[in-house]
């Protein structure tokens, strides 16, 4: 790591949240972030941990270790949100915990850059902690339309409007008719109030090039996956992923069986779970509610 940037004393702080399932992927977003760190800043990360085991949480700690970085586990509460919530594709109830963040979080915190456990950073992250909200709720990628796989966020004004508790309870309300949770929750509570990333922070597979500063792999075909072969640069995760604990892991023929195993357990609950829920009172959509707020 080459330091070539020197902004003051402050520390760049960065939140993940992660299941045990993206345990690796994790150590891969982090590996990557800290091999193009280019500061002399302390990054200090927060994981906001949905059940990664002892094991795993090691391996990730070895996966990226440096004098600057300094890992945090923060475990939620349970029953964090409503019961009865049916989580859809590849998400699970991780996927919700950057709606809480402020509360998760230090309160003496005043932003944070949030990165989706599956991206590679090919960039310079102090560049992105360097960039001024102003008065947005947070800076994203998108047209129109959010991507909350990175962030950055104003936590300060975020405690201020009790944007957590209005995200809450926008949950409540919308519990059976979320596509992407998070996503559709921070479209619709902060409509008009978010500001907008350069589209290198945030960059699709199939659309890497030369800027490019963060790859996310958003879709539910993963690199790691059953269909990983049909991802677009998907060799720039396995690049660091040969420099993580995970080194050499590739999806061999038991693995595939396991995922696919694994994949329609998960998709069997999950209807399970929705025809229950499909018996009770659907609630009507309150994303309007909150736009004047």
């Amino acid at each position: 790591m080459q330091v070539v940037n020197n902004k003051g004393s402050d520390k760049v702080t960065i939140v993940f949240t992660a299941d045990n399932r993206f345990s690796m992927p994790l150590a891969v977003a982090l590996c990557s972030m800290i091999k193009n760190y280019q500061d002399n800043r302390k990054i200090v990360a927060f994981i906001i941990d949905g059940g990664i085991t002892r094991n795993n949480k090691n391996k990730i700690i070895r996966s990226c270790q440096s004098d600057y970085l300094e890992i945090n586990w923060v475990k939620p509460a349970k029953n964090l949100f409503p019961k009865g919530y049916i989580y859809k594709a590849h998400f699970s109830e991780a996927i919700n915990y950057r709606i809480q963040i402020s509360g998760l979080l230090p309160p003496d915190l005043a932003k944070v850059i949030y990165l989706d456990s599956d991206v590679v950073v090919l960039g310079n992250i102090a560049e992105l902690w360097d960039i001024d909200i102003g008065e947005d709720y947070l800076l994203a990628q998108g047209r129109g339309i959010l991507n909350s796989g990175v962030l950055l966020i104003n936590l300060e004004k975020w405690r201020e409007k009790n944007l957590s508790v209005a995200l809450l309870d926008a949950l409540r309300e919308t519990i059976y008719d979320l596509k992407v949770p998070d996503q559709s929750l921070l479209n619709a509570v902060l409509f008009g109030k978010w500001g907008k990333l350069n589209y290198a922070w945030n960059t699709w597979p199939k659309n890497v090039n030369e800027k490019t500063k963060i790859v996310h792999f958003l879709t539910a075909k993963k690199p790691w996956g059953i269909d990983g072969d049909k991802v677009p640069n998907s060799y720039l995760f396995f690049k660091y992923l040969d420099m993580t604990a995970w080194s050499g892991w590739r999806l061999n023929f038991p693995r595939r069986l396991w995922q696919r195993a694994q994949f329609f357990s998960r998709q069997t609950n999950k209807a399970i779970k929705s025809v229950i829920s499909s018996k009770q009172k659907r609630r009507p959509h309150a994303s309007k509610r909150y736009h004047d707020q």
